[in-house]
């Protein structure tokens, strides 16, 4: 249990993000050239390919990308003008091989196609593509990405459960032979799911079903560019010392001198070179995951005077700032747990308490949501009962959105699932002593997510 607390605060701010809200006022577009610049230049990735999927009449852009290291997609959506994504399916940049597929049978049912060789993709113009015993011819022409993204939904079966890469696909001439068969000969290869093996790894454990469990890999990465990827790899990998010291040696690259930590290395340089600063409490996500990767590897936290300093920082900066319940409580939640690490969680409780006064208030004032209700648990765990809540009414709203496999989504959504979304739903219901509904088929859900998440070939 104290495992999943660690990372609860972390996790509710990802959720925040990815939440969809119901009202009539929100409005989905595809996104903008600028929007595809941020997430370029805070990700620091090259796209080789894009493709605007529907779901639920909400467009969702899908990007393939590469770094020196990976190759992986991107999830995206534009809400009321506000760039929302992702990093969904992850692979490791091997070049032995000419293509690489990542394929999800998730909320969104895509496969993404890299070529990473030149010759076989100029050759190619039309892609087979089955499953069990449903096909489709998808063309290839001119102009060529480096990446072609498939929907994939009408050769899936309707009720198939969530699965990793199955596909077969043939990659055919212009004079209709068969110049290359996936999948081939495969050597020994990981392909990882990252997001997916931690939440349902988190959620099967909170059922009392399997223990958390990392993942041993032989490659050594070169560098991490993003805290994100870092904390997603620290808690999936099963690090060796070389590892280790490749974590570490990122981690120190992305700490600032004023004590907290960067999103990326370019966010870093962005603010030396142009003292382009963001609002202090911006940091605390980055922050939160930082310590916590230090204490993961039992390394000690750098320069804690100023973290404090920090921290003292932030609590004066949101002092009278007009923040809802979510975004309130969560930087409390944060402020907290980032303090507990370095033996000043009783002084933070001293120095926020007139905050907490008006968090019934807010609480009241917001509309039910998993997001939510996991942040009024977490201030109740960390605060004592700051916020009073209605057990029958949490129960009847998370029994209300559960969908008929068991799983839950983000807001919106009554089918499919997200893995963080279920995961927190199911902190909810446990911390409440709530029973958990439709148990059985949601324990065979997250168990088959949580096999596909990571594939080893042969």
């Amino acid at each position: 249990m104290k495992r999943i607390s660690i990372f609860l605060s972390t996790m509710v701010l990802f959720l925040s993000i990815l939440l969809i809200s119901c009202e009539n006022t929100t409005k989905y577009q595809e996104l903008t050239n600028t929007q595809y610049s941020e997430i370029l230049n805070k990700e620091q990735i090259i796209i080789l390919g894009t493709k605007v999927i529907y779901k639920e009449k909400i467009p969702i852009t899908i990007i393939s990308y590469k770094t020196k290291n990976e190759i992986g997609n991107i999830e995206a959506y534009n809400e009321n003008g506000e760039l929302n994504y992702r990093k969904a399916l992850i692979t490791d940049l091997k070049n032995d091989k000419p293509i690489k597929v990542l394929g999800s049978n998730a909320k969104y049912k895509y496969a993404s196609i890299t070529f990473l060789d030149k010759q076989m993709q100029q050759n190619t113009t039309k892609l087979l593509i089955s499953y069990n015993n449903k096909e489709m011819l998808v063309d290839y022409n001119a102009p060529k990405e480096d990446s072609i993204i498939v929907e994939i939904d009408n050769i899936l079966e309707t009720n198939a459960l969530p699965s990793a890469v199955e596909l077969n696909i043939d990659f055919i001439d212009k004079n209709n032979n068969v110049i290359f068969r996936y999948p081939s000969n495969q050597q020994i290869e990981l392909t990882l799911n990252y997001y997916d093996y931690v939440f349902s790894s988190m959620a099967l454990e909170l059922l009392r079903k399997s223990e958390y469990k990392k993942i041993s890999i032989d490659q050594t990465p070169q560098a991490f560019d993003s805290m994100y990827d870092l904390w997603l790899h620290t808690l999936t990998i099963d690090l060796t010392d070389e590892q280790r010291d490749v974590v570490i040696d990122s981690l120190d690259k992305l700490h600032s001198n004023d004590g907290h930590f960067f999103t990326n290395l370019r966010e870093k340089q962005e603010s030396i070179t142009s003292n382009n600063k963001l609002s202090l409490h911006k940091y605390l996500l980055d922050t939160k995951m930082g310590i916590e990767i230090y204490k993961t590897l039992e390394k000690e936290i750098p320069e804690s005077d100023k973290l404090w300093s920090y921290l003292e920082k932030v609590i004066e900066d949101i002092d009278g700032a007009n923040l809802d319940f979510v975004s309130k409580g969560s930087i409390l939640t944060q402020i907290y747990l980032i303090s507990e690490k370095i033996d000043k969680d009783t002084v933070v409780k001293g120095l926020v308490s007139k905050q907490l006064n008006d968090l019934n208030k807010l609480y009241s004032d917001a509309n039910p949501s998993i997001d939510t209700y996991i942040t009024a648990i977490e201030l109740n765990e960390l605060y004592e009962n700051v916020v009073m809540m209605n057990k029958e009414e949490v129960y009847n709203f998370l029994e209300s959105v559960q969908t008929t496999e068991g799983m839950f989504n983000i807001d919106g959504y009554k089918s499919g699932y997200d893995s963080l979304a279920t995961y927190l739903a199911i902190r909810i219901l446990t911390s409440l002593e709530l029973p958990v509904p439709n148990e059985v088929q949601l324990v065979k859900m997250l168990e088959k997510i949580h096999n596909d998440s990571y594939v080893r070939y042969q």
